[in-house]
């Protein structure tokens, strides 16, 4: 497994690592010994995609992830929007993070895009089809790039709909895609889940990226969120993908960053001498 960190390729929202601090957070994160940087981007068509590039290849990093969710926190684009022209706009922007994503050989994140679900049940079975309709056209779109589409699950309090990897893999299963896989992100399955573990060895081989933070959404190894299961389960079911940091900058950017690789691999250590 290697290790990549989430960070900001546009200004953004001040969860994010380095938001505005592009050039300098990569070159941070590369002496630090991360192979991989997942890039939180709002809306691709406003980046220098060649400028980013040649900052990714300066630093011999990989880009592990595009991360869309800005479209929606920020913009107000989802797929469960009730105006159809709002969705229309959120899967053609998602459209061009897919173009992106082909560009770094990478793959794409789905998750707050999705959109909030209303109160009513009957509008919630509607926008559960516009959601996945959405998300089918997506997906095609990918197919043709040989782009991979990772569906997250979010706790229950952030979303109402996919919130445990069971649910996600259902979902995924009745969708249809081959290229549409789960990402899962321990802060969300620790409220969710009765057992990381067992949830990450039910999911087996429909996980296809990992977010790891703690349970106050901290760098790993700041709260009370077990690792050492999480990585054995992820042994278990033969992942060798990214273990991608995702994290809000506490005590600081660098700080985060540097405690969260340093973690990281002392529990890839601990689980590999047993």
């Amino acid at each position: 497994m290697k290790i990549a960190i989430a960070i900001a390729a546009q200004e953004s929202l001040p969860h994010l690592l380095f938001s505005g601090k592009l050039e300098e957070g990569l070159d941070k994160i590369a002496h630090m010994g991360y192979e991989g940087v997942e890039l939180s981007i709002r809306n691709p068509n406003q980046l220098d995609i060649n400028k980013i590039s040649e900052l990714i290849k300066k630093n011999k990093l990989e880009v592990s992830a595009i991360g869309t969710g800005l479209t929606f926190t920020i913009d107000g684009l989802s797929f469960s929007h009730s105006n159809k022209n709002v969705r229309s706009e959120a899967v053609e922007r998602i459209k061009n993070h897919i173009d992106f994503a082909y560009f770094f050989q990478s793959k794409i994140l789905i998750g707050y895009v999705k959109g909030p679900l209303s109160h009513e049940i009957a509008d919630r079975k509607v926008q559960k089809e516009w959601i996945k309709s959405c998300l089918k056209e997506c997906a095609q779109f990918a197919l043709k790039k040989k782009v991979t589409l990772l569906l997250e699950m979010i706790n229950k309090f952030e979303s109402g709909f996919l919130n445990t990897i069971a649910e996600g893999a259902k979902f995924i299963e009745n969708l249809g895609e081959d290229n549409v896989k789960l990402l899962i992100d321990t802060f969300h399955m620790n409220i969710e889940e009765s057992s990381n573990y067992g949830a990450i060895v039910e999911g087996n081989q429909l996980i296809d990226y990992v977010h790891l933070a703690d349970n106050n959404r901290m760098y790993p190894g700041a709260g009370q969120i077990d690792f050492s299961k999480v990585i054995s389960a992820l042994r278990k079911i033969g992942y060798e993908g990214y273990l991608t940091t995702e994290v809000v900058p506490k005590p600081s950017d660098e700080v985060a960053a540097q405690m969260s690789i340093k973690n990281i691999k002392s529990f890839l250590a601990l689980i590999d001498e047993k």
